[in-house]
């Protein structure tokens, strides 16, 4: 029999989940792009293929989709055979359409796998506007934050700790927020100096001197020096040390992806 899609598919698996509001009606498993808001991807249109839905859903709600998936509740496929973005909004076929967007590869007569890990690659900065952006890119308004608490504990009476790796970014980044929390009470005896930076930068992002008298807890946002770091370089910190008294630091940090 003929390859086809009528529409009543089951998501069997799901990776790289996100959420998206609709612009458009769709059903699940229905291919998503964007064009001027979240719609169905269509070969003719070339609103290429950027997510698969994982429900139903009508303009104006938001839905749970995916980057990629194990679709079933297509019919006549040859397994092994590619996948296409349809020319028909929203489905798949068994050739190319218009814009010929391979999107995925049949596992069997009725179930493939779509992989739009890449997307992406054919979209312009200018269709990504507000609320269309995968979650921690720099581009959402307002830009939705990633997080980190550094591993490691600054002992601020224990012996120096310098440029002590906590993160390493394969996508370049900007921090937004660098927070130091006591985890333990800090005594009223003088601070200590204590550093985030990176690579080959130890004071990169924050150098100071810790504060006394806090209790366990207590937290301070410090003023940054720089906030980009890029592909390739770690985060790290370093405390100076010796503290008469008792202090020690975990160190809390914000950032955003950069596109």
């Amino acid at each position: 029999m003929p390859f086809s899609d009528t529409g009543g598919r089951l998501i069997l698996a799901g990776m790289f989940p996100d959420r998206v509001t609709l612009a458009e009606n769709c059903q699940r498993g229905d291919l998503l792009g964007y064009a001027g808001g979240w719609k169905l991807a269509d070969g003719n249109a070339v609103v290429a293929a950027t997510f698969i839905a994982g429900e139903p859903g009508i303009v104006g709600v938001k839905i749970a989709v995916w980057r990629m998936a194990l679709v079933d509740g297509l019919a006549g496929g040859t397994a092994g055979g590619a996948l296409y973005l349809s020319d028909t909004p929203g489905k798949y076929a068994d050739s190319a359409g218009t814009s010929a967007q391979i999107v995925g590869r049949l596992a069997s007569a009725t179930a493939g796998w779509v992989d739009l890990r890449f997307g992406l690659l054919g979209l312009t900065n200018s269709e990504f506007d507000a609320g269309a952006v995968v979650a921690g890119s720099k581009r959402a308004t307002p830009a939705r934050t990633q997080h980190f608490t550094g591993q490691t504990v600054l002992d601020l009476s224990g012996a120096a700790q310098v440029e002590v790796v906590q993160f390493y970014s394969v996508v370049a980044l900007t921090v937004t927020k660098v927070v130091l929390v006591y985890v333990e009470a800090s005594s009223a005896d003088a601070g200590v100096a204590v550093s985030v930076g990176k690579n080959a930068s130890a004071a990169w992002f924050y150098t100071g001197n810790s504060e006394i008298s806090k209790s366990l807890y207590y937290s301070k946002e410090v003023t940054l020096a720089h906030a980009a770091l890029a592909a390739g370089e770690y985060i790290t910190l370093s405390n100076a040390g010796g503290k008469v008294g008792t202090g020690n630091i975990q160190v809390h940090i914000e950032f955003t992806v950069d596109d």
